[in-house]
């Protein structure tokens, strides 16, 4: 192997990850832990392994912050905010949680709360729909006075509206130090907004409060009454992330885009769709694809054994939806059943496969990063379930002499469930264009032999 540069050999450390195109260590690669997902019906219902904080019964999962029971009233599923802040008796370090709101749609305080992370890192909630006169980093789904949200995807008071957000607890030495960040990544509404931003110290209400790796989640009782419901939480690895380009003191400044959210769950109806998404594939025609030759039916294509199939379009980095289903009748076995694969540029594969009770090589299965990383759980539905990945790729970045600055990477959430954490890609080439112009490239779907299904494709640009 040719000997990396010392710069090289830093930014691996940063991100945590071996040398790229270095392929597996010997010891065999564990398999994934299976997750029931939430049902195609009910997207954003707990999965299998989560912890449940609220399920609309009562506030036994929490205590005012004097340690008293919470005071919060509970009627129809619902808790209203009141009588003082909320914490959650579980503790937890690396999660992925989920929070469901709802905004009051009269009365003083423009709705305003904040979930808190350990007690030191605020979510702001408010509302930022009817009112947008905050500074940007006080905005609904800001990172309370350190960075606004990359746009505004806040629905109307009086709709329901859901935080899923990826946290990574900051990590000390035995001195109390802080050594790597604290690092969010927001999805309001289905919509990216915050990703992988790092806190080295808490913000707002937290910003005295002694920094810990393990702690409760807060609510904040704001005096407006605000409504939560659905509130659960899966404990993830703990993982180091590249943190990508900071933010200058302009961008800072900058209002966020406003768009219209929509719902991202199942469906090819356009309604699923937030205002600023391209979309690839509606079910009506195959016109941005190269193979006309795959079935189209019922608001669907299907592999049909005539190659793979390309978009005309070409994208950089993306948040990008993409639903697909096995075949519903049951042949083959491993990499033999249900395989196909969504390939970000042409050229870093999505596994598609038929996981459910399907036993592969676990970087071949169902939503691994083929043959990089295996999903952190298998959270496949059954064959002919339709299924959801989103997407965040960031493509590979060079300077104008060609040289690597950034490997990029994915984050992919599988039926709502995080199965790939901010890895790096790590079959980048180390030299590429000299243009510093930042890449482009296909969506392409793979033909591997199985009459797999997709529909209602969609991506954001993020730039």
């Amino acid at each position: 192997m040719r000997q990396l540069s010392s710069t090289l050999w830093v930014l691996i450390v940063l991100i945590g990850g071996a040398p790229w195109g270095l392929g597996h260590a010997a010891e065999p690669l564990p398999e994934p832990a299976i997750v029931t997902p939430a049902p195609p019906d009910n997207p954003t219902a707990p999965p299998s392994d989560a912890v449940i904080l609220f399920d609309g019964k009562d506030m036994s999962a929490w205590t005012h912050t004097d340690g008293k029971p919470a005071g919060w009233t509970v009627a129809d599923g619902v808790a209203t905010a009141g009588k003082g802040d909320i914490i959650s008796k579980h503790y937890f370090s690396d999660a992925q949680v989920h929070v469901e709101f709802k905004l009051p749609e009269s009365g003083k305080g423009h709705g305003n709360s904040g979930l808190y992370f350990h007690n030191l890192y605020e979510v702001q909630i408010i509302d930022s729909h009817s009112a947008n006169k905050f500074q940007p980093a006080q905005q609904c789904a800001g990172l309370y006075k350190k960075f606004p949200p990359r746009v505004n995807a806040c629905k109307a008071p009086g709709e329901w509206q859901t935080y899923d957000i990826i946290f990574h607890s900051a990590k000390l030495d035995d001195a109390g130090k802080v050594v790597t960040p604290a690092r969010f990544t927001v999805f309001h509404n289905g919509v990216l907004v915050q990703y992988n931003r790092p806190l080295w110290k808490g913000t707002g209400g937290g910003a005295k409060n002694k920094m810990i790796s393990k702690g409760p989640l807060k609510i904040q009782d704001h005096g407006s009454p605000v409504q939560f419901r659905n509130i659960w939480l899966r404990p993830i690895p703990p993982v180091n992330e590249y943190t990508g380009p900071a933010l200058s003191a302009a961008d800072l400044k900058k209002q966020a885009e406003r768009i219209e959210p929509r719902l991202p769950g199942l469906g090819p109806h356009p309604g699923h769709l937030p205002s600023d998404a391209v979309v690839l594939f509606d079910g009506k025609s195959l016109e941005g694809w190269s193979n006309d030759k795959w079935k189209l039916a019922d608001g669907y294509m299907e592999v049909t054994r005539s190659g793979g199939n390309n978009t005309k379009a070409k994208f950089g980095d993306v948040q990008l939806h993409v639903e697909w289903a096995t075949p519903s009748e049951v042949k083959g076995n491993s990499q033999g059943r249900g395989n196909s694969g969504v390939y970000l540029h042409g050229r870093y594969e999505v596994q598609v496969l038929d996981s459910f009770d399907n036993k592969t090589y676990p970087d071949g299965q169902a939503a691994s990063i083929y043959k990089q990383y295996p999903p952190l759980v298998n959270a496949s539905r059954g064959p002919g379930q339709w299924q959801t990945y989103d997407i965040v790729y960031r493509a590979a970045k060079y300077d104008a002499q060609g040289k690597l600055t950034d490997p990029g990477g994915f984050t992919v959430l599988h039926n709502g469930v995080l199965v790939q954490d901010h890895v790096i890609n790590k079959r980048v080439g180390k030299t590429g264009p000299k243009d510093g112009k930042p890449i482009t490239g296909h969506l392409h779907l793979q033909d591997h032999g199985n009459p797999v299904r997709y529909r209602n494709i969609w991506y954001r640009p993020l730039n």
